[in-house]
């Protein structure tokens, strides 16, 4: 009688333990499902988060790399439309910046401590108007700003003499070239955004 319960009393604890075993397992599977999930997910989420360069502050354009938009002609008496695109070329920045600069004009004056000037060269062609007859006029004051890397504006340097400054007026079919310059502080990596004349709102191009 002892041997058969000492029997039955084992094989009660064989199966406790498989059952123990097998729902240990099921559960192991469960955590993993999830964890797996979650990782997906977080993965998802982090390929959401990168937005495509549109030109707005938090996704710039790159470097070297164009935007095409839609910009407007105001007359007096009415409204073309016109489609530009645009291109930082080239940032030259430094010892080297300044450079240029004293080569160009010996009148232009050293950066203040901590700042460095940069000299940002800018493309812009207007493929497409709804007039042959009219131009933009593109001002490296009135149509750029200069942005630091937390969101601060740089005031605007004014009287520094270029060598090919980005101003003129281009008509459909035509482009511009030139640099606009600005004191900026040291290793800042700055945004520049460009402002129409005829409406509100940037767009943001990155320098580096």
């Amino acid at each position: 009688m002892k041997r058969k319960l000492t029997l039955f009393v084992v094989l009660l604890l064989t199966v406790a333990l498989s059952a123990c075993n097998a729902q240990s397992s099921n559960t192991k599977e469960e955590e993993k499902g999830k964890q797996d999930t979650n990782a997906s997910s977080e993965s998802s989420s982090k390929q959401e988060s990168k937005k495509e360069a549109d030109g707005t502050r938090s996704a710039p354009i790159p470097l070297k790399e164009p935007l095409m938009f839609e910009d407007y002609i105001m007359t007096q008496n009415k409204e073309y439309t016109a489609t530009l695109e645009m291109i930082v070329k080239e940032v030259i920045r430094g010892d080297k910046a300044f450079d240029i600069l004293y080569k160009t004009n010996s009148n232009n004056s050293k950066p203040n401590k901590g700042y460095e000037y940069a000299l940002v060269k800018v493309n812009v062609k207007m493929t497409d108007s709804e007039t042959d007859d009219e131009p933009i006029l593109f001002s490296p004051i009135l149509n750029f700003d200069f942005f630091s890397s937390d969101g601060s504006p740089y005031s605007q340097e004014i009287g520094i003499v270029v060598t090919k400054k980005f101003e003129g007026e281009v008509y459909k079919g035509g482009s511009l070239e030139g640099y606009i310059v600005n004191q900026v502080k040291k290793d800042d990596d700055f945004l520049i955004a460009y402002k129409s004349m005829s409406t509100s709102g940037k767009l943001f191009f990155k320098t580096k």
